[in-house]
């Protein structure tokens, strides 16, 4: 069984930090919001501030449905309008929004978090390695295996 001080080694690394950009990207040239209230058994989506001061309204049997719903009508009505639109859905319940911002933060904090591990765990075994520790000690230390500490330092243990 992995530990957590493992585990993290092997997740992705998603973030693409190459400077090769593939072909041109279209920049969000339009930020929707929508609110979605739960009444029932529908959710009711409602986005305001579109251009022209249409408000459009959709529903669905489900927070997804209403989503889909509400960006296809929001779509439909920008149609002969240039640019790329960015949605953002949140539940119009006050304490709900700030539960999932909540998360989302967390996740954030989360996903940013996980390569200055990697790194430090990384400076840190190389550091410990020319102090003259052994690999089996700096293992032990970073609670690593000597066979990951070998990996992340693409060292020969043999």
């Amino acid at each position: 069984m992995r530990t957590y001080a493992e585990k993290i080694f092997d997740e992705p690394n998603f973030l693409d930090t190459s400077d090769e950009a593939e072909g041109e990207v279209e920049t969000v040239s339009r930020y929707v919001a929508a609110t979605l209230t739960h009444s029932g058994d529908q959710w009711i989506a409602v986005a305001r501030d579109l251009p022209g001061g249409d408000v459009v309204r959709a529903e669905g049997a489900t927070w997804r449905e209403a989503r889909k719903n509400i960006a296809r009508r929001v779509l439909d009505l920008l149609q002969d309008e240039p640019g790329m639109t960015c949605f953002q859905v949140v539940p119009a319940d006050p304490e709900a929004k700030a539960a999932l911002a909540a998360v989302m933060d967390a996740r954030s904090a989360h996903a940013e978090a996980e390569p200055a591990e990697v790194g430090a765990t990384r400076s840190a075994a190389r550091l410990l390695l020319d102090k003259g520790w052994s690999i089996h000690d700096v293992g032990y230390v970073l609670m690593l295996p000597r066979q990951r500490i070998s990996q992340l330092l693409h060292l020969d243990t043999e």
